[in-house]
């Protein structure tokens, strides 16, 4: 402790002593009867506060950041139990060593005994430190060991367009012990939204909201919030909770000693860089399902059916029995993560033979090195199932490949819960590639010569804004030159789809399935040949998009009943050829006509070799097409009848135009006058 003050300080004289930054004083003052508050925040305050804190600190130049000096205030006036005082005082001893306000609270599920010790007013009841308090101060005063704890999470807040977001508060949770740590962005004042966050090592989401409006002045949570009109309240505040990746957020792996870099959007989009790995192997697993006879291990231990201690390039070699129609080996590991530069293998032991990889726990799946199957004792490598209902996230440079087959599923226990999949690396799987989450996004490849992409959410990577075209997820054969896309979509609400083709394709997004498909059917527009009954509103998932383009040939795939559908926007563009082969396309879900609602078909030679092209649409909703189709064209618009139903009546004279989508939409992405470039005539094609 240092040497008691000089003298006694009230109201009249606390100004020689608190106002000084240079005299090597860090004085703390018990204000018995609460004038000095009432002296310096205004009369009647020490009626309400219990004290207050601060600290001086270098702003430039080499030292900027170090502490200088700190006070602090304690109102003796308040008669308050032993408990609180002792919260107020560590409360208060916080600001004296540099700590700002905190926010969180109940949103993010805290019970007010547990709210953050520095959380703006005096709720906490526990003598001790919120994990965040820790945090906080462990960052201003790091000792030799935080590095083998705590890893540190940075990036910038900004909007869709790249506008920095000051006066944020960002908050990040373990998805484990669901304990959450608070900055506020561009905290360094900067003007850059930038942020760092010390965590402990673990899986992450991350979180932004708007500072509380009642939380400015000596409530104030960060350094935008001086007063109610500070930058903390102006526009784009008050922004809508959002979560990195969208939804309930894309899982950020921290590791000890590492540093996590993002670029993180208001609307939920962003990246994630630096050197972190996420953990190096799985975790321990046990082998719940094995029909193929004993299991080993390489680079592991296995100890009956639980294996451990996977190190790099461990390889989990399956028995010498062959495969039945419908079987599979499944093992439920304890955190599936696999760090940067670690390898696990899982390798065949006899033909038809498929493992699922199951994630047990609450923690999302990070890929960011290599998860493969492998062909052994002269058998083509297992198919792969790897299942985390918390997410699964393949990093830049991390890959899952398996030639005979791989899903790769978030989904829960039913088809419509679950987490994101979000692939910014590469997942390959050979002959079939199943990806299934409760969205779908990243910019990696997805490989496969057949790849079915099923969610209730959004199938996209929306980092191009308006440049719609550029936001599609980016899909490739496997081998040759060709997949054959299945879509789908079965959400609650509009969904968006967007895939790109990396070659020739075939897409099928049929309203019924053949017989022994158990995935759930895509939503329907109306059919054609049916009609929606009296007094039915239009359905709650209309009114979405959908982009399908290839730079190669296109084709359609009817199934069942030979249509093609998805009750909102529709646009199929091809590099080659754009096959209808008579298959209907449908999106008719509203008689009253919505904007980019309507169907596009883009390439420079349309054909249809099954028949003609069909085309069934909303009401007052157009069929577009970028040059003059090569066999005639049916169009029907849904209209509602005067009992209240509705169907599809014909068209053919009002509903073809000749229209470009890229050329439109990359008009109006510019900020041009997309309306000045559209052809508003009708082109009868049949």
């Amino acid at each position: 402790a240092g040497a008691p003050l000089p003298a006694d300080y009230t109201a009249a004289n606390y100004g020689n002593v608190f106002q000084s930054i240079s005299d090597g004083i860090n004085p703390v003052l018990f204000d018995t009867d609460g004038s000095i508050i009432d002296a310096i925040l205004g009369a009647g305050q020490r009626d309400y506060v219990l004290g207050f804190a601060g600290s001086s600190y270098y702003t430039g130049g080499p030292q900027a950041g170090r502490f200088v000096e700190g006070r602090a205030v304690i109102n003796g006036y308040l008669s308050v139990p032993d408990t609180t005082l002792t919260i107020v005082l560590a409360h208060e001893f916080g600001h004296f060593f540099g700590l700002d306000h905190a926010q969180l609270d109940n949103s993010q599920g805290l019970v007010p005994d547990n709210y953050v010790l520095m959380y703006p007013i005096a709720y906490r009841t526990s003598i001790s430190l919120h994990e965040d308090d820790a945090a906080a101060v462990t960052s201003l005063y790091p000792a030799q060991s935080a590095v083998a704890t705590y890893g540190r999470l940075t990036g910038t807040f900004t909007t869709a367009g790249g506008t920095p977001v000051l006066g944020a508060n960002l908050w990040a949770r373990d998805t484990v012990s669901g304990k959450v740590y608070s900055i506020v962005s561009d905290y360094l004042l900067q003007s850059t939204g930038y942020f760092s966050l010390l965590l402990p090592a673990g899986n992450y989401t991350l979180n932004a909201e708007s500072v509380q409006a009642s939380f400015n002045g000596g409530s104030g949570v960060g350094p935008y919030a001086d007063t109610g009109s500070d930058v903390s309240f102006q526009a784009p505040h008050p922004i809508a909770p959002v979560a990195f990746g969208g939804g309930a957020g894309s899982v950020i792996a921290i590791t000890a000693g590492c540093v996590a870099t993002t670029t993180f959007r208001l609307d939920g989009t962003g990246s994630v860089g630096g050197n972190c790995t996420g953990a190096a192997m799985p975790g321990i697993g046990t082998v719940v399902a094995n029909p193929y006879g004993a299991i080993s291990v390489q680079g592991g231990s296995l100890n009956g059916n639980s294996i451990t201690a996977l190190q790099n390039n461990a390889v989990i070699q399956l028995g010498a029995t062959a495969g039945a129609a419908g079987s599979f080996a499944q093992i439920d590991f304890q955190g599936f993560d696999i760090g940067v530069g670690r390898t696990l293998s899982i390798r065949a032991g006899a033909p038809g033979q498929t493992v699922v990889l199951r994630n047990a726990n609450t923690a999302g799946s990070v890929i960011a090195g290599v998860l493969q199957a492998q062909v052994g004792n002269g058998a083509a490598a297992p198919v792969l199932h790897l299942h985390n209902a918390s997410g699964v996230t393949v990093s830049a440079g991390g890959s899952v490949t398996a030639p005979s087959g791989l899903i790769a599923d978030a989904l829960g226990a039913n088809w419509t819960t679950g987490a994101p999949l979000v692939n910014q690396g590469t997942l390959d799987g050979g002959a079939s590639l199943r990806v299934l989450g409760a969205r779908v996004n990243g910019g990696g490849a997805f490989k496969g010569n057949a790849i079915f992409i099923g969610t209730f959410g959004n199938a996209n990577n929306p980092v191009n804004g308006a440049h719609f075209l550029a936001n599609g997820l980016q899909l490739w054969p496997s081998t040759g030159n060709t997949v054959a896309l299945t879509l789908n979509h079965y959400g609650a609400a509009p969904q968006v789809l967007n895939v790109q083709v990396n070659g020739d394709a075939s897409a099928a997004m049929p309203s019924a399935w053949p017989g022994g498909v158990t995935s759930p059917t895509n939503n329907r527009p109306v059919l054609q040949g049916g009609s929606r009954p009296p007094g039915t509103p239009n359905p709650a998932y209309g009114g979405g998009s959908m982009i399908v383009q290839a730079t190669g040939a296109l084709s359609l795939a009817g199934g069942v009943n030979n249509d093609f559908v998805f009750p909102g926007g529709v646009v199929l563009k091809a590099g080659g050829n754009l096959d209808v082969k008579g298959v209907a396309v449908t999106n008719g879900w509203t008689t009253s006509g919505q904007s980019f609602q309507g169907i596009f078909l883009e390439s420079p030679n349309i054909v249809s070799t099954g028949g003609n092209i069909r085309v069934l649409t909303s009401n007052l909703n157009w069929v577009n097409f970028s040059t003059m189709p090569h066999a005639p064209v049916r169009a029907w618009t849904l209209v509602a009848a005067g009992n209240g139903s509705a169907s599809y009546a014909p068209a053919d004279a009002v509903a073809p135009h000749l229209n470009t989508y890229s050329v439109l939409t990359e008009a109006a992405a510019a900020g041009q006058c997309y309306l000045c470039l559209t052809n508003t005539n009708p082109v009868p094609m049949y």
